[in-house]
């Protein structure tokens, strides 16, 4: 089996992060995003991926190639030189698609998806992971009958016939029939909203006779922006067994869920809920919480909430000392970095 991680996007709203690192490299609890991934498809048998890369692919390939070298996986990489739509992006696999007939996943390679990929690829049907969402013009919907069954689609409706989303999740039985699919969309110039979208091929699969089977997912986090990415941080420490404990020797309180990466030194501080540390990172006299530290940075001296650290950044304040008079007050904010 095959599967196709587009990782191509620029990550805009997540500047100044991915002026250096590429959207699938930025760290959750420790990892890269990409890496959640990469792992949920070698655990049902994906024995070739294709990632298809563009702004600072090298990274992302450099990655893969030393991270999962040696593992049952064959690693492919094409080149998305325009960003033209997903439909577009996976078309740039069409040489890898063409070789042999082979059932195909399509995941977003910046989206966290809790699902069992297993009770997908052994269906009948092709696959399409969905969920409820409370804004649907936004995304790509579908309407499906009693069975679960698709019926129709649409990308971005003006005028959402439901409120089930697709959630970048697509399972396709033929690697021919997708490659058909995208053939006919970009031969036809088939655009929604002046991009090649994968709805396009699957509404002119559908018409075609093929049969999708729809598949709610439990949890479904698109790291695109500040917030969700702390949320899907925060999903992955709420699996982790950490406890509440008080470190006497370095003066420091770790409040669950939290992590911890190895090397890191944490000193007089209160560290959580809800904070990674990544590894060989320096923490002094501080308070952290909902925040995420990538490696080797230096905090001292801080008090964080709903805060992204880069890699070996330095945030270094300062205490006070001060005469305070008489029903006077000083509100101090917290930093929002």
């Amino acid at each position: 089996m095959k599967a196709i991680l587009p990782v191509a996007g620029v990550g805009s709203r997540l500047r100044p992060f991915t002026l250096t690192k590429p959207k699938a490299l930025i760290p959750l609890v420790g990892r890269p995003i990409i890496s959640y991934i990469i792992d949920s498809l070698i655990e049902i048998g994906v024995n070739e991926i294709i990632f298809v890369i563009g702004y600072l692919g090298e990274e992302i390939k450099e990655y893969v190639k030393y991270e999962y070298n040696n593992r049952d996986f064959k690693p492919i990489f094409v080149f998305q030189e325009e960003r033209q739509g997903l439909a577009h992006a996976v078309y740039m696999a069409k040489e890898e698609l063409k070789k042999e007939e082979d059932d195909i996943i399509i995941i977003l390679g910046d989206t966290i998806i809790d699902t069992s990929l297993k009770k997908i690829i052994d269906s009948n049907f092709n696959g399409l992971g969905v969920k409820e969402v409370t804004n649907p013009h936004r995304f790509g919907i579908v309407e499906i009958d009693e069975n679960d069954m698709l019926i129709d689609l649409e990308e971005k409706p003006e005028h959402p016939k439901t409120n089930l989303a697709l959630v970048g999740l697509y399972y396709f039985k033929s690697s021919f029939k997708l490659l058909e699919g995208l053939e006919y969309i970009i031969n036809n110039d088939i655009k929604v909203r002046g991009e090649y979208q994968l709805t396009s091929v699957i509404e002119h699969l559908l018409k075609e006779g093929e049969a999708f089977k729809i598949y709610r997912v439990n949890d479904w986090i698109d790291c695109g922006d500040f917030d969700s990415l702390r949320e899907a941080n925060n999903y992955f420490l709420n699996k982790l067994d950490s406890k509440y404990k008080i470190d006497e020797k370095n003066n420091t309180i770790y409040i669950p869920p939290y992590y911890v990466g190895e090397g890191s030194v944490i000193k007089n501080s209160i560290i959580g809920p809800f904070v990674s540390i990544g590894k060989g990172s320096v923490i002094e006299d501080s308070i952290i919480k909902n925040s995420i530290i990538s490696e080797n940075a230096t905090i001292k001296r801080y008090l964080l909430n709903k805060s992204i650290i880069g890699e070996e950044a330095k945030l270094i304040g300062k205490h006070s000392s001060l005469n305070l008079s008489d029903h006077a007050q000083i509100v101090n904010g917290v930093n929002e970095v």
